[in-house]
C-alpha cells in the first residue's frame, strides 16, 4: 500500500478532533484537558497560527502548528498519535514544513524541543537542524529544552 502524508488546515471545528490526536499522542506533559482545550483553541483561530491535521492516506494521526513571523518558520508544536511514531511520518511532515515556509519566503525554521527526546534530536539533525540555544525548565520542575534552528532558501 503506497502511504500518501498530507498536511490539512485545521478549522475551529477539528477542536474535538485535534484534542483526541493529543491524547493518543501519550505527550508526556499532558496538560488537564480544559487547558489543552483552550491551547488547542488558540492555535485554531491566532490569525498568527497554522495548525494542520497530519494525514496517512485518509487516518487522521497528527497534527502540527507552526507561526510564521519576520521570515522566521516556528514550529511551535508537533504531536503523532503514539502507534504512528518512528515510522516515518514525522520526518515527511518537517519536510512539508520546509516547503511551507519557503512558500512563505522564511530564511530559517525554528523549534525547541525537550532535550531527552533523543529520537526527535536524531530526527532533526538528520533535516539539518542545529542546535542555538537552551531554554532551562521552561514548565517548573520539568527539563530544559534545546532550541533548534534549520537555514532554508
Amino acid at each position: 500500500m503506497v502511504r500518501e502524508i498530507k498536511l490539512i488546515s485545521a478549522k475551529l471545528e477539528d477542536l474535538e478532533k485535534i484534542y483526541k490526536i493529543f491524547e493518543k499522542s501519550k505527550y508526556i506533559l499532558m496538560p488537564p484537558k480544559k487547558e489543552a482545550y483552550n491551547r488547542i483553541r488558540t492555535s485554531l483561530t491566532s490569525k498568527n497560527h497554522q495548525t494542520h491535521i497530519i494525514k496517512e492516506n485518509s487516518r487522521e494521526v497528527g497534527y502540527v502548528v507552526i507561526t510564521i513571523k519576520n521570515k522566521i518558520c516556528i514550529i511551535n508544536f508537533i504531536a503523532l498519535i503514539k502507534s504512528k511514531q518512528k515510522k516515518g511520518i514525522g520526518k515527511i511532515t518537517i519536510k512539508k514544513i520546509i516547503r511551507i515556509a519557503n512558500r512563505f519566503n522564511c530564511n530559517k525554521i525554528k523549534l525547541a524541543v525537550w532535550i531527552k527526546n533523543f529520537n526527535a534530536i536524531k530526527l532533526y539533525n538528520e533535516l539539518e537542524f542545529y542546535v542555538i540555544g537552551l531554554e532551562k525548565k521552561v514548565i517548573k520542575n520539568k527539563e530544559d529544552r534545546l532550541v533548534m534552528e534549520k537555514k532554508v532558501k
